[in-house]
């Protein structure tokens, strides 16, 4: 190499050197000056004036000190002016200052310490919302490019932290408070969000519940799923634990929720419902996607035993509950109402299968239910159960209950076209072995088994009859061809007397319509051979002074068919009717006949008896009244208050000549 080479060499060497020197001095002097106090002045100002253009609060620091290389320790950070905000004691945070030069800035650390938040309702819109002091804290961001910036935090710490909140209008006591906040969590924000919390603990302090709530909870989000690790509030009674997820790319999500136990005081202290004092245990199941919803209930308590409950709701194009379900077993309706409603039941279960949803009358379900051992204060049924179905608007329902007596009910019934307003209907009860005594302690024993059929259209009273029906046989047997019908197989039993006591009636048949102005029944009752014919028309019926008609009437009537009169044989024709109207003494007005033909008693002939009866003001008249049998001949007039046994212008008067007493020996 020549000379000249070799001092050409030299000099680039030397400037190399120094320059590298100039260099490394200015990097040592500005990490030195990272660490003076003018640097971190400005720092601390610099920070204060960013973000007090960002905020509509006032935001200061009293003090800003560290190795701005690697970290920075603000202390006495407040937001908002003499009305305190946020004020936070300490805030650190250590950082690699280096990975400004790399796609992720990375923060080490980032502790809060005492860190204490005042949320007040400050006043209302016009539309009368409440507006808080946190609102709008942040100015509206007028750029409209994106940030770029992406970060890490690796470990992000609050402790011994306080939140308080006041809102006279909002909350039940004006105020609440989480006071002792701890968190332990890390945090990114590259291409995805995602962030780890280790520990969030805190207390709820509020005026319903004599101790504070605890609150702990754990979870991540990291590749667009959210897992909650654990849940935990605890009342100092009742302890609530949950967990599960949610995975937001293909809407699956499931949770488990635990209440083991609680109280139910505390559900009181919130509601203020009148429930009894109980421990019950409570768990509930979450599973589903975008599509559907899977729910589970299960409940364990004094009230109610083994609770279970299931729902299926499908969201394709709105949301339709699908499936449901429910069973257990003792419930206790006393014990949740305290007593003013006294029902226990044994075993129940219910189910419902098919779609039902906003639109209604597209609903296609089937259910059923079943009740057993089920106890309504002194009454029992043995069991209680029902089946139906809702399809194309037209519903199927059945209901069968039984006493411990071996009563039973049935219902069936029919509606076609059920959301129209002129839906048409039947209706069907079959009522079997009903004792009276069972019900009424001083009731006969009856044996009654009859039933009630109904059938018309809409479901209020029109122009369009509404036919009903009540009998203890499936067709009327003054029909020539009920005799044929019944010695049909299908027939054969169908038809059993009603039995009051010692007495027994045949038949009873009675049916009739029902208008929106009119009541119309006609029908019969048969002891054992004698019939007695009744007729009965109410117009204007739902008007406060309806008026009516009515008949009575038998031919051959022979009381001795009943027990009370079993010596004293008769063969009675009679006929009564009269017409009138009103609903009570104070506006009865009512006219009418009685009249008996040639008839026996007890084997002397009555030729006939004919009389007048009106009622008016509540007086009863008899204007007119006269008797011709072997037994007298007599006529009568009389008037009485019927409200007034004692009124002095109750007066009969009469005319008798009396032939023979034998037959009342």
């Amino acid at each position: 190499m020549s000379e000249s080479s070799s001092n050409i060499f030299a000099k680039i060497l030397k400037g190399t050197l120094w320059v590298l020197l100039v260099i490394v001095l200015l990097i040592i002097g500005l990490r030195i000056s990272l660490k003076t106090k003018p640097v971190q002045s400005f720092a601390k100002n610099k920070i204060i004036e960013i973000v007090n253009e960002n905020l509509t609060k006032e935001f200061s620091v009293v003090d800003l000190n560290g190795d701005l290389w690697k970290e920075v320790r603000l202390t006495g950070v407040h937001v908002g002016g003499s009305d305190t905000l946020a004020y936070i004691d300490t805030l650190y945070a250590n950082y690699d200052l280096f990975s400004l030069f790399t796609p992720t800035f990375r923060i080490e650390e980032i502790s809060l310490k005492q860190a204490q938040i005042n949320v007040k309702q400050v006043f209302y819109t016009e539309d009368s919302t409440a507006v808080f002091n946190v609102q709008e804290i942040v100015k509206p961001d007028t750029t409209s490019e994106e940030s770029t910036f992406q970060f890490e935090i690796l470990d992000l710490n609050i402790s011994k932290s306080n939140i308080y909140a006041y809102s006279p209008d909002l909350l039940p006591d004006s105020s609440i408070s989480l006071k002792e906040i701890e968190l332990k969590a890390g945090f990114s924000y590259k291409s995805e969000i995602e962030a780890e919390l280790t520990k969030l603990n805190f207390e709820i302090n509020e005026g319903r519940l004599p101790e504070p709530i605890s609150f702990q909870a754990s979870g991540t989000f990291i590749n667009q799923k959210v897992t909650l690790q654990d849940l935990m509030l605890y009342t100092g009674r009742s302890l609530v634990e949950a967990k599960g997820f949610a995975h937001l790319k293909d809407s699956l999500y499931s949770s488990d929720i635990l209440l083991d136990p609680i109280f139910t005081k505390d559900i009181k202290a919130y509601t203020g419902s009148e429930i009894p004092d109980e421990e019950v245990i409570v768990g509930i199941k979450i599973r589903g996607d975008a599509e559907h919803i899977d729910l589970e209930l299960s409940a364990d308590a004094s009230f109610a035993r083994n609770l279970e409950a299931t729902a299926t709701i499908q969201f394709r194009e709105q949301a339709t509950l699908t499936q449901f379900g429910l069973r257990g077993d003792n419930l206790n309706i006393a014990a949740l109402t305290n007593d003013s409603l006294d029902i226990q039941t044994g075993l129940f279960q219910m189910t419902m299968d098919g779609s039902v949803n906003q639109n209604y009358e597209n609903a296609d379900i089937t259910w059923g239910f079943t009740v057993e051992g089920i106890r309504y204060e002194e009454y029992n049924l043995r069991r209680f159960f029902g089946s139906g179905s809702l399809k194309a608007g037209k519903i199927l329902a059945n209901l069968d209950a039984t006493t411990n007596g071996e009563e039973n009910v049935r219902i069936n019934s029919t509606i076609e076209h059920i959301f129209d307003e002129d839906a048409e209907w039947s209706f069907g009860l079959w009522l079997d072995n009903l004792n009276a005594r069972y019900w009424l302690e001083e009731a006969p024993n009856t044996d009654i088994n009859i039933n009630i059929t109904a059938n018309g259209k809409g479901f209020e009273l029109s122009e369009t009859p509404w036919n009903f029906a009540v009998a203890n046989t499936i067709m009327d047997p003054r029909n020539k061809r009920f005799e044929e019908f019944m010695s049909q197989p299908f027939a054969r039993g169908s038809t059993k007397p009603l039995i009051f006591g010692k007495d027994q009636l045949k038949y009873v048949y009675l049916d009739g319509s029902i208008t929106k102005d009119s009541l119309k029944s006609d029908g019969f009752v048969r002891i054992k051979e004698s019939d007695i014919n009744f007729d009965l028309k109410v117009a204007r019926f739902l008007s406060e002074i309806p008026s009516f008609s009515y008949a009575l009437s038998s031919e051959d009537l022979d009381i001795s068919e009943l027990d009370a009169s079993k010596e004293f044989p008769t063969s009675i024709d009679f006929d009564i009717s009269g017409e009138g109207s009103g609903l009570d003494l104070e506006t009865l007005t009512l006219k009418g006949i009685a009249e008996v033909d040639t008839s026996l008693v007890n084997g002397s002939t009555i030729n006939y008896l004919d009389a007048e009866y009106n009622i008016k003001n509540g007086i009863l008249t008899v204007p007119k009244a006269t008797l011709k049998s072997d037994i007298a001949d007599a006529d009568f007039r009389g008037k009485r208050n019927i409200r007034d046994e004692k009124d002095p212008e109750n007066v009969l008067s009469f005319d008798l000549e009396l032939k023979n007493t034998q037959p009342f020996a």
